[in-house]
């Protein structure tokens, strides 16, 4: 009864008052102390002997004193609420009070009465009376410190308590001392009390900012905790300071212990650097100049750990890493099955492309022989000049395409690195690579093999009179793909014009520039071969290929000349990336302009060499 006649006129709310306690506990403990180390340090300074004891022996009861209340305390008020028993936070919040109230008399009156310094702490006891019941803490234990300021007056001057009998022969000083300490106070009290709904908002206002921290703590640890992968913080000696419960799971717990196992999402010493857990753990990784290679895997357990690393932000501990780890292992695996199909696949594509420009030469080789085991051969054969003509042309055409027909088998073989060896010029001499030819006839050779399409039409402007020195079957490479995929692209837009007699237009044209114009005239910079000077001796031969097709667009032109790249449905995406090798390693240059629906110019530039006799 005595309960509820408390709370009621002390206007305690009861879904406050743990968290109020809590805080007037922490305040009590920090106060205290500051004021007996103030004490402290006036006695050392001053060699005061106020005391009824020595100074350190009270000094060291008073720590004890406030220590334990301090614990008691807190058991107290973690229990009443662990049992659900609200209705006695009332009384215990009153039963602190009292009890400081005793202890701060008694610490005042051991301390000099009405001169002690410490008075002050009737203020702060008036200010936790106000903090926790509001108004009527403030008039009760304003009135309560006033009354025992008067008291120790009394004693200072009819008991001579504690020690200063010089107010028997000064009681106008022992007036003034005890009105001034009493109008203090009250004037303290009364504007406590004016302001008692700031105070109960301020107090409101502390246990929500309490309440928000201690939830916010309470969701990182929870959020931290609930990643899927390991959070790990080393400080500026590599040891562990921080790791979540995924990052635990992962290691194992036999690396720590339980009371560590609680630790999982708080900052904690774990006494474990991270090299203890991980042998191979790459330290240098750490140091400054390799600050950009943030990933690295760690082997452990029969696992690959990869990680990720950036600097933690803390100004009050700098020098500390965060690292982010999962288990890859399932991930190296998958990676390596992707490897495996792409290499599969890729090979299936190689074998594609070969089929597909190994059936060319061969029909040329098939019909050249057809007409030579033909049954009016020796008709056919002999010119009116009695020479063998036609028998020399086709046997040039076997022996063409079988020359090229072992190169594609070459490319294939060593498509590892599709490029051919770099070229040097030093090695041309009297290779069967090597040979002197009429561009315009070998063009047309070539021409010939697509102009039976009526989708589109081939113009030549390459001029008769341009001879090179000139590995063929390479340059034969070049010209076939390019031209393929022209009248692919041709063939792709008109296929549905040519009722109105619309046709697609490829043209091809060459010129031969002699060495004195220098690299940057012609437009590239292939007339290097490696020391930095041009050693083209005959020159530059510049081609053009254009048509009129769909174009190309500009995310395809990017990765046009990467290997197995193709927007064809039954491409094998090899054809310009070998036109690429073969100019690359002649030291030539190759460029593409193109425009959707307008077409594409391939323009070409290679370095001419002359023959060089042993």
């Amino acid at each position: 009864m005595a309960n509820k006649s408390l709370k009621r006129n002390f206007h305690i709310e009861g879904s406050n008052i743990y968290e109020k306690l809590k805080f007037v506990i922490v305040f009590r403990f920090t106060a205290i102390s500051l004021a007996i180390l103030t004490c402290l340090l006036i006695l050392i300074n001053h060699g005061s002997d106020l005391f009824f004891y020595t100074e350190y022996e009270i000094f060291i009861f008073l720590v004890i004193i406030v220590v334990f209340l301090t614990v008691i305390y807190s058991f107290i008020n973690y229990y009443i609420r662990k049992k659900n028993k609200e209705r006695y936070f009332a009384l215990f919040g009153f039963i602190q009070i009292i009890f400081d109230f005793i202890l701060i008399s008694v610490f005042v009156i051991l301390n000099g009465g009405l001169e002690s310094n410490l008075i002050f702490l009737y203020y702060l006891l008036v200010l936790m009376a106000g903090f926790i019941f509001l108004g009527a803490g403030i008039i009760f234990f304003t009135v309560a410190s006033s009354l025992i300021i008067g008291f120790i007056a009394d004693l200072q001057f009819y008991f001579n308590v504690p020690g200063h009998y010089y107010y028997l022969y000064a009681p106008d000083k022992l007036l003034f001392a005890l009105s001034l300490n009493i109008l203090g106070l009250s004037t303290f009290g009364w504007i406590l009390y004016k302001f008692s709904n700031n105070i109960k908002y301020l107090s409101n206002k502390v246990i929500e900012i309490d309440e928000v921290m201690k939830n916010a703590a309470i969701f990182n640890k929870e959020l931290i905790n609930s990643f899927t992968q390991g959070v790990i913080v080393l400080n500026v000696q590599n040891n562990i300071v921080f790791i979540n419960k995924s990052g635990m799971d992962l290691i194992g717990h036999d690396v720590f212990n339980d009371s560590m196992s609680g630790k999982a999402g708080s900052f904690y010493h774990f006494n474990l650097k991270i090299y203890d857990i991980f042998k191979d753990f790459p330290l240098n990784i750490f140091d400054e100049e390799k600050v950009g290679a943030s990933r690295f895997e760690v082997k452990y357990d029969g696992k690959i750990i990869g990680f990720a690393y950036s600097e933690f932000k803390d100004d009050k501990n700098p020098g500390r890493r965060i690292l982010l780890f999962r288990d890859i292992s399932y991930v190296k695996e998958l990676e390596l099955e992707s490897k495996i199909n792409e290499g599969l696949i890729a090979t299936g594509k190689l074998a594609g492309w070969l089929a597909h420009e190994i059936r060319n030469p061969l029909s040329a080789i098939n019909t050249s022989i057809d007409i030579l085991n033909s049954d009016n051969i020796s008709c056919n054969l002999i010119d009116a000049g009695g020479n063998n003509a036609d028998f020399g042309k086709l046997t040039g055409i076997i022996k063409t395409e079988a020359i090229r027909l072992e190169s594609l088998v070459k490319d294939f073989l060593g498509f590892v690195n599709s490029k051919t060896a770099a070229f040097n010029i030093n090695a041309i001499d009297n290779s069967v690579n090597f040979e002197h030819f009429n561009l315009y006839d070998f063009s047309e050779y070539i021409i010939s093999q697509f102009k039976s399409s009526e989708d589109y039409d081939i113009t030549n402007r390459i001029d008769n009179k341009i001879d090179i020195y000139f590995e063929k079957h390479r340059l034969h490479q070049i010209f076939v793909n390019i031209i393929a995929n022209a009248a692919a692209s041709v063939k792709s837009r008109y296929k549905n014009k040519l009722s109105n007699n619309v046709k697609g237009k490829i043209r091809i044209s060459a010129i031969k520039i002699s060495e004195k114009f220098s690299a940057e005239q012609v437009g590239h910079n292939a007339a290097e071969n490696g020391d930095g000077k041009h050693k083209t001796a005959g020159g530059f031969l510049i081609m053009k290929f254009y048509d009129n097709g769909e174009g190309i667009s500009e995310d395809v032109i990017k990765n046009i000349f990467k290997p197995l790249f193709t927007t064809k449905k039954n491409g094998t995406g090899l054809g310009l990336s070998i036109v690429k090798s073969i100019v690359d390693n002649f030291n030539g240059n190759i460029s593409i302009k193109s425009k959707k629906n307008r077409g594409t110019l391939i323009n070409i530039t290679l370095p001419l060499y002359e023959h060089k006799k042993r």
